[in-house]
């Protein structure tokens, strides 16, 4: 067997070995998986700035309302069809705003579980739909009153999409693109 570009001798079977393994190995291969765990987590935050001139005419400027917010998604997705998929979600939301204006600050935290569905109904009709219940707890203060309370809400989204309106691929849910689960979803 001839010298490799750097001068090595080959050995013939070792290639021989890898050149038939290559064989069988299809060009594209993409494993169908039927179960899908994905999570979704994104921040922001506020900073309202303004300017205020004194008495003196000096102008300084704050930031009189400002905070953070932290969600958190998480969810199981099932395919259960080609054109089928069912799944479970749950989160967690924290958050923390201050107003300097009125000496004011709210707090709070909560939770939320819910599952969806997506049915590729057609290759250009697609249906969504997710239910989810969340519940938060609020602590607030402005000044000298202060108080705290719960909330609850229901959260609920359907949509009935057909792709052969638009030029452009459809934009899906948040969920469904998050599963990448349709082919034609942008």
């Amino acid at each position: 067997m001839p010298p490799d570009p750097i001068g090595r001798r080959r050995d013939g079977r070792i290639d021989d070995a890898f050149a038939a393994l290559n064989q069988h190995v299809p060009k594209k291969f993409r494993e169908q998986k039927d179960w899908l765990f994905w999570i979704d987590v994104r921040g922001t935050g506020l900073d309202r700035f303004t300017s205020t001139t004194t008495a003196v005419g000096v102008t300084t400027t704050a930031a009189p309302l400002h905070g953070l917010q932290v969600n958190a998604l998480m969810g199981l997705t099932y395919k259960a069809a080609p054109d089928f998929l069912v799944g479970v979600l749950g989160g967690y939301e924290t958050f923390n705003y201050t107003e300097q204006d009125i000496n004011g600050k709210l707090t709070g935290d909560g939770w939320t579980v819910g599952s969806y569905l997506g049915w590729k109904i057609t290759p250009t009709l697609r249906y969504d739909a997710a239910v989810a219940y969340s519940a938060m707890g609020y602590d607030g203060v402005a000044g000298a009153a202060q108080g705290n309370f719960n909330g609850r809400r229901w959260h609920g989204m359907g949509t009935l999409l057909n792709a052969s309106v638009s030029q452009t691929p459809p934009k899906c849910s948040s969920i469904a693109k998050q599963c990448r689960s349709f082919d034609r979803c942008a």
